[in-house]
């Protein structure tokens, strides 16, 4: 099941614009074990406001649809320094009754209360990934303003989170409801900003239905009641760390009109994968070795949907064992460990946004000879 946004997510006003659509696109970003047959696709259409620029997707999967399975275990030397980072954040404030919106992987929790005692953390999401243990409890459901919770938080945490909500006006209005007073809201969310400049593959999708830049969110918090506190950025284009509380002080302030901006930012970013794909197709004609995609997820998907051959495709390159063995969905191709290319005369396509140091890093530990296309 599907449905069509009409309206602009940040004033509800008929003001949109089609810039462009990627037919037939994936609706979940996953690997799977189920026939070919049973994928489901979805037109990828990105609209922009006139009166805001915010860009935002015209067509929307159903929640099941996109979170099928879990597929985000978030590993690799970015993500731990980042939940490191993130943690040391959080610590900053000492919460001792915690709410962790979409802490499925349990990583950021388990540490959390391995330093600290007398601390109670609930995590609330679909598909919980750990083992509930004393401190830790968990409620396998999504974050809505009908939750059967009781109690009031000292702390409301997520990370990752706020980018997949169909309304984070909303969002941050359900989040007050379970705050005490003065509660504190501490938050990390991609820099999407940065993801558009620097044409980073992931920044729109099924479950990234919005550009919500900086600019925005800060909007959206004075206009639900929150005061921002503090703000740090984890590294330049990777992530915004940002703590909050609760007053009440609803300011009604109004959105920024980005709409030149925005467009020509992401016209920019079709005609780059537009002709880096041309590009590269016919490199592959004549390469006379076998071509792996790295990352089974967005990146490979969206490679794809722009225009790649994937007859040419041996077969994706991913660290995560949620997925290796599996066939990326939306696909035909399987999910190998990275080793697999170790002494074999191959190319690889990396496009990985800000993952890509440290995964060529890896590439050329493991084989120093591969051809890396970029």
């Amino acid at each position: 099941m599907s449905f069509m946004r009409k309206k602009n997510v940040l004033t509800d006003k008929f003001t949109l614009e089609t810039l462009h659509s990627l037919k037939h696109f994936p609706t979940y970003l996953g690997c799977v074990t189920t026939p070919q047959s049973d994928d489901v696709f979805l037109d990828l259409t990105v609209d922009i406001c006139r009166e805001t620029g915010i860009l935002q997707l015209k067509n929307l999967a159903s929640l099941d649809q996109v979170y099928l399975f879990p597929h985000n275990d978030a590993i690799g030397h970015t993500w731990k320094e980042h939940n490191e980072k993130f943690l040391k954040f959080i610590e900053n404030f000492s919460p001792k009754r915690i709410l962790e919106i979409g802490g499925g992987s349990g990583k950021l929790a388990f540490e959390y209360v391995n330093r600290h005692s007398n601390v109670d953390w609930t995590i609330l999401d679909p598909n919980p990934l750990f083992e509930k243990n004393k401190q830790i409890h968990s409620k396998k459901e999504y974050f809505s303003s009908n939750l059967n919770m009781s109690d009031n938080f000292d702390t409301i945490i997520h990370s990752h989170v706020l980018e997949h909500q169909f309304s984070p006006e909303q969002f941050f209005i359900d989040i007050s409801k379970y705050l005490i007073p003065n509660g504190l809201h501490i938050f990390s969310f991609p820099n999407l900003q940065e993801w558009l400049s620097k044409k980073y593959l992931n920044f729109l999708n099924f479950e990234h239905t919005i550009f919500l830049s900086e600019i925005y969110v800060d909007c959206i918090l004075k206009r639900t009641g929150f005061e921002l506190l503090k703000k740090i950025k984890f590294r330049t284009d990777h992530s915004i760390f940002y703590l909050t509380k609760y007053t009440g002080n609803k300011i009604l302030v109004s959105f920024p009109n980005l709409y030149n901006q925005n467009k020509q930012l992401y016209l920019d970013y079709v005609k780059h994968y537009s002709d880096f794909i041309s590009g590269l197709n016919l490199k592959l004609i004549n390469f006379p070795h076998k071509v792996f995609l790295f990352g089974a997820h967005i990146f490979s998907q969206y490679l794809l949907s722009f225009g790649l051959d994937q007859n040419r495709i041996s077969g994706i390159l991913d660290n995560s064992p949620l997925k290796i063995g599996k066939r990326l969905y939306g696909t035909n191709l399987k999910v190998f460990n990275p080793e697999i290319i170790k002494n074999e005369n191959v190319g690889v396509i990396v496009k990985v946004g800000s993952y890509r140091n440290e995964i060529i890093q890896q590439l050329k530990k493991i084989n120093s000879n591969i051809i890396i296309f970029e």
